[in-house]
């Protein structure tokens, strides 16, 4: 063991603590000190190679004995150290005379080289963790990790809860991390250099001024222009990163500020005015500045830069007039302008007597009266004493005008100073005449101010004019005053009044916004996903294990809620699923339904009108990429007069609304030949997608806005494409709430609410985000309702939470590789209210009543009814007619030929199909059919699922691939398996088999893996070798068709398949889900993944397959799923290992 100290300079010591066996001799662990230690031992020079600049270094602990059992060695705990020398403590070595003499032990280091820690380190991106070293060894326990305080002294970085959390441990630019590998407890190594040195590095920041956005100018739109309130101006400068985690990566960092001369032909650096600044620099006048920084980036060092125009507030601004004193005799100082006066604009032209002269007209040099010499244009040939002439130049934004008043003046002799020196005075020449007649002006002047204004009144208009006068101002007065009252009412006491009224009749939304006030936003959105909002009747549920198809199956929960479907639920056949929420909206009754399939749009009609549906809302957006390709761009209302079964549906017309491009409107009447019609407003949401948020809240409230007026207290039906989906619940929970709270004072907790709602149906989780989301939209629209005020002033804070949060997710949008994009984005919205989510599809995903069930499986009970039903194992299993598979002909109604075993064919790729065949394991009975099967279908691939126990005592596969058995013939073939081998994880066999069609002679060769890790009733444990079991059958399967066998054909025969089917949908870009996986696999093979413990095998196993890409986007992520997972699992009374 070591215990780990450290000092103030670079170097960081490992005191050994073991406990040493009394009479043992240590010496062997510091090779670099003499046994016999004398005067000339100390200090040990040690040479060091290393470019680190931080080392562990050895020190002995106190029950050191060097030579002797009777050494003594007190160990210094001060460490007196300098830069390049250590002192352990002090070693008392026994020697012959029985006394023992003391010896500081001194280590002194000599780099041969200058460390160079920041061009070995490695540069990762950091912002709240680190990143993992595969230099530092297999178990990261064993590495400990080191930085630097601000005062340049190495500490050991704790990891709290996995983040970086002290003040001195956050990442910074350039910040250097040290990976050190803790030596074995004997260990004769007596300096470590670190196994790895980590950069911190980041993405590319913004430079901000004050924190803001600035606009670009007008006349060159590489400057941004900052408009100042006044000459002397302190500013801020910060390096802007967009990420929460890491808000002040930059910040402390040098920055490099050149002043840029604006000219006619663009914009140059002025030379020797570079200057590092750091936070904040001072103006005092305008200027046009660059602003340089060099940031570290994971290939190297890349630059950004930004100009700014610190400017007048007004585009076109003239400078308060200046006046100057001149002597005519003197050419130092003239009436003029100068050309280069300034540095952020360049001279356009001069104003003299109301005349304008653009510098382009001197020819010359000449113009006028005015003469170019030089950087000046001076005006010649004066003949006024007083000279007023305006100086235009030309900015970024617009111009600056200098205003001058130039006056001739005179020496007047003032006498001579204590020196003897003879002091002048510069004073105006002033003319006396003129003189005299100005101060005669001003007497008369000072006679007319004297007088009143009365009197003045009097003197212009007579005192009849005067009087009505007074009197007229009086009354303007008086109405001035009256209209000063009412302002204050409106704008003052009636906002007061509506303020307290409001509080008054609206108590509990100002409570949520208290509560939501008192604790971070990312905080108070876990309410949202706890346990305890769950449905009583789900959390109360005694869940009974029956056993289906070899599988342990939980019973069904789903009919705890058959009470609320609707009334016509048993007349349309029980083909639409749907739900009335009872009792919760004061104002109108909310039913949420499944979307109607093109088979059951006859059954959707019939629903609406039968149940006096007023309003559907229908969120279906399906984009180029989705997944769901049989039922591309699919919407059931007709453009014209269709019937649908017994109801007529008459199109009337199509509505618009304003801001809302993403609603489409459509009036629909229904009639039947007995009954009145009844009038349908279908509102189709048409770009929303699945698992998305809205970019805005304003998106919600709007909605709500338009949808709600057409409703009135009738019934209102909404459905996504299939179940109902989290658009669905979003919008229902949004609208129940709102309206609730609205007339109830007393309710304050929306959580409460969706509870409520989810006694009515089964399922209903949404996820954390998408709980705040509804909150966001909720706080905004009591507000614009006047339903709350912000009287604590939490709206920016909340705002902000709220950005930052929804960053989170909003980053995994901006993933790179377009290969997995999809896939990265669904991983980044997964929590546990997510996962509860897809659990809760799972269970009612394909669900088939058994009318329909007896239609589409017709040839499996009529085998049952037959002697040919022992070619079947599990009774309770069916197998479609579509898509199953032959093994005589072509006729799927043959009951003959029935094999249990379905066909899934699908592209996944340019001129790529994959076609698998999933199938029951074989009977002794059915062997025959199998290899028919393996010889027609031309299979190329063979996946068993059954593990040997299985094989040899449960009869759950005939084991015609084994080696073992003497006959594997059947009535028209013969297989030989030529033999195989184990993988290297021992999970599973590969078979080269050759089946021979004894009729014809013609053989068929194939590959067979059987996979031999698949616990009974459960799942693999290792996914990682699973892992490699489907990429050996991926890459043997080209092009013909691979065949999965387990003992139903349905449940882990289901799992693999649906494995690969997400997988090869992700690869071809599609948008990810897998429920909408399922539900494809599902269509083909009836109850293929048996338990929702498989479905989340096959999801996790995506985690596995991808956990390098996932990693690099999100250390955290993989992990945190897993953990999820097994809690969610837990709580169903389901086990995953």
């Amino acid at each position: 063991m070591f215990r780990v100290l450290h000092h103030f300079t670079i170097i960081w010591l490992l005191f050994q603590i073991i406990t040493y066996c009394e009479g043992t001799i240590h010496s062997a662990l510091f090779s670099s000190v003499s046994k016999y230690i004398n005067e000339s031992t100390f200090p040990v020079i040690v040479q060091l190679e290393t470019q680190s600049d931080a080392i562990f270094v050895k020190c002995p602990a106190t029950k050191y004995k060097h030579k002797n059992v009777k050494d003594i060695f007190y160990a210094d705990d001060t460490l007196l150290t300098s830069r390049l020398t250590i002192t352990c403590g002090t070693a008392y070595i026994k020697s012959s005379d029985a006394n023992s003499t003391p010896y500081d032990w001194i280590f002194k280091f000599n780099w041969l080289s200058e460390p160079k820690p920041l061009e070995i380190a490695k540069r990762e991106k950091v912002s709240n963790t680190l990143p993992s070293s595969n230099k530092c060894g297999d178990d990261p326990s064993n590495v400990v990790k080191f930085t630097r305080d601000k005062q340049g002294n190495l500490k050991r970085v704790s990891i709290n809860n996995g983040e970086l959390k002290e003040e001195d441990e956050i990442p910074h630019a350039n910040k250097l991390y040290y990976y050190f590998v803790v030596p074995e407890e004997n260990s004769i190594l007596e300096y470590v250099p670190p196994c790895a040195i980590i950069r911190a590095v980041n993405e590319k920041p913004e430079i901000k001024i004050n924190g803001q956005e600035h606009p670009v100018s007008p006349n060159n739109n590489k400057i941004y222009v900052v408009k100042r309130e006044s000459m002397t101006e302190v500013f801020n400068i910060k390096l802007h990163l967009m990420s929460p985690d890491a808000s002040d990566f930059y910040k402390g960092e040098k920055i490099l500020m050149k002043e840029m001369r604006y000219t006619e032909s663009g914009i140059e650096v002025i030379p020797n005015t570079d200057e590092m600044i750091i936070d904040s620099f001072t103006l005092h006048q305008f200027k046009i500045l660059k602003f340089t920084y060099n940031y570290p980036a994971l290939e190297n060092d890349k630059v950004i830069e930004k100009i700014y125009y610190f400017g007048a507030m007004k585009d076109d601004y003239n400078f308060p007039n200046q006046d100057i004193l001149y002597l005519a005799n003197e050419t130092s100082i003239q009436p003029n302008c100068t050309i280069n006066g300034i540095t952020y604009g360049y001279f356009d032209s001069l104003t003299y007597e109301n005349n304008t002269i653009k510098l382009n007209e001197f020819n010359n040099n000449e113009k006028d009266n005015f003469q170019r010499s030089g950087d000046y244009i001076i005006l010649k040939n004066i003949k006024t004493n007083i000279i007023f002439l305006n100086c235009r130049y030309i900015t970024p934004t617009g111009s600056v005008t200098f205003t001058q008043t130039f006056i001739k003046g005179k020496k007047v002799f003032m006498g001579k100073n204590e020196k003897g020196e003879e002091e002048y005075k510069l004073i105006p020449i002033s003319d006396r005449s003129e003189y005299e007649k100005i101060l005669a002006e001003q007497d008369q002047k000072i006679a007319a101010m004297k007088k009143s204004f009365f009197e003045k009144l009097k003197d212009n208009i007579g005192a009849g004019g005067a009087y009505g006068i007074i009197i007229g101002i009086i009354l303007i007065i008086l109405v001035i005053i009256t209209i000063a009252a009412i302002f204050c009412y409106i704008k003052l006491l009636r906002p007061i009044i509506i303020k307290k009224k409001i509080i008054k009749t609206y108590p509990n939304t100002f409570e949520l916004w208290d509560q939501i006030s008192k604790e971070d936003l990312e905080i108070y959105s876990e309410n949202g996903i706890k346990k305890e909002y769950i449905s009583d009747g789900v959390q109360n549920f005694e869940y009974k294990k029956i056993e289906e198809g070899g599988e342990e199956i939980f019973t069904d929960t789903i009919s705890l809620f058959n009470k609320n479907l609707v009334n016509c639920f048993k007349d349309i056949n029980e083909e639409i699923t749907a739900y009335c929420i009872n009792n919760i909206s004061p104002e109108r009754k909310y039913i949420i339904s499944d979307g109607p399939a093109k088979e059951k749009i006859n059954y959707f009609w019939e629903l609406l009108y039968r149940e006096n549906i007023k309003v559907v809302v229908a969120f279906i957006n399906q984009p180029d990429n989705d997944i769901s390709i049989d039922d591309k761009n699919f919407y059931y209302w007709p453009k014209k007069k269709e019937k649908y079964g017994n109801v007529t549906v008459q199109f009337i017309k199509n509505l618009s609304v304003d801001e809302a491009s993403h609603l489409s409107i459509t009036k629909f009447e229904m009639t039947v030949n007995v009954g009145k019609p009844k009038e349908l407003t279908l509102f189709h949401v048409n770009n929303w997608n699945e698992h998305e948020i809205p970019k805005s809240d304003f998106y919600l409230t709007k909605l709500y806005d338009v949808i709600s007026p057409y409703t009135g207290g009738s019934k209102i039906l909404i459905h996504s494409p299939h179940q109902p989906d989290n658009r669905v619940y979003i919008f229902m929970y949004f609208s129940c709430i709102f309206e609730v709270m609205k007339k109830d004072i007393n309710s304050t907790n929306p959580m409460i609410i969706i509870k409520n709602i989810r006694e009515n149906f089964y399922g209903g989780s949404i996820s954390a985000i998408e709980y705040t989301y509804i909150i966001k939209a909720l706080i905004s629209y009591f507000m614009e309702q006047n339903m709350l005020i912000d009287l604590i002033n939490h709206g920016e804070i909340f705002t902000e939470q709220y950005n930052n949060y929804k960053y989170k997710f909003d980053i995994y949008e901006s993933y790179e590789d377009s290969s997995l994009k999809n896939f990265i984005k669904f991983v980044g919205l997964i929590d546990y209210g997510k996962l509860r989510y897809f659990y809760e599809r799972f269970i009612k995903t394909q669900i088939i009543n058994e009318k329909v069930l007896n239609k589409k499986c017709s040839r499996f009970y009529a085998v049952l009814k037959t002697e040919k039903k022992n070619k079947i194992r599990y009774p309770e299993i069916p197998c479609f007619d579509r898509n199953s598979i032959n093994i005589g002909g072509e006729d799927s109604t043959n009951v003959e030929e029935f094999i249990h075993a379905n066909e899934m064919i699908y592209k996944y790729g340019e001129e790529k199909e994959r076609k698998i065949i999933m199938c029951q394991a074989p009977l002794k009975e059915t062997i025959d059919d199998t290899y028919d099967i393996i010889f027609k279908y031309q299979v190329e691939v063979i996946a068993i699922l059954i593990n040997e126990n299985e094989l040899k005592k449960q009869n759950k596969c005939y084991p015609y691939f084994s080696l073992n058995l003497k006959d594997n013939s059947s009535k028209n073939y013969s297989l030989t398996n030529k033999g195989g081998q184990l993988d290297k994880n021992k999970c599973y066999y590969e078979y080269d088999c050759i089946l021979t069609q004894l009729s014809t002679n013609k053989t068929k060769s194939f590959k067979l893996l059987h996979y031999i890790n698949w616990p009974d009733k459960n799942v693999p444990s290792d996914k990682k070798s699973f892992n490699g079991f489907y990429k050996r059958l991926i890459e043997l399967n080209k092009n013909y068709y691979l065949m999965i066998q387990c003992s139903s054909g349905v449940g882990r025969t289901g799992t693999l398949a649906l494995i690969i089917y997400m997988i090869d949908m992700i690869k071809l870009k599609k948008s990810f889900d897998p429920i909408k996986c399922l539900d494809y696999v599902r269509q083909r093979r009836y109850k293929a993944v048996q338990t929702s413990n498989q479905f989340f095998f096959a999801l996790s196993f995506l985690y596995e397959h991808f956990k390098n890409r996932i990693v690099a986007v999100n250390a955290e992520v993989y992990d945190k799923f897993m953990k999820l997972l097994q809690t969610l699992l837990e709580e169903e009374k389901i086990t995953i290992n």
